[in-house]
């Protein structure tokens, strides 16, 4: 790595604004998996009525057949 590429970097890991815009797409997009892996166990344990068109989804989603 050279002296350039070195600055750049530090540069890059000092910026506060790109380091909060990180940080909330880190939460954002975990608490979605998480979200997203309820629907899907709730699915699996039959204990939540869910709409029709999320079965359908998660049924195409998962491989089975209708």
């Amino acid at each position: 790595m050279n002296q350039t590429q070195c600055i750049a970097a530090e540069a890059s890991v000092l910026d506060l604004k790109y380091n909060i815009i990180r940080g909330l797409f880190i939460i954002l997009s975990s608490s979605i998996i998480l979200l997203l892996l309820r629907i899907i166990w709730s699915y699996k344990t039959k204990s939540v009525k869910l709409h029709t068109n999320i079965k359908l989804c998660l049924k195409i989603n998962l491989g089975k057949k209708y």
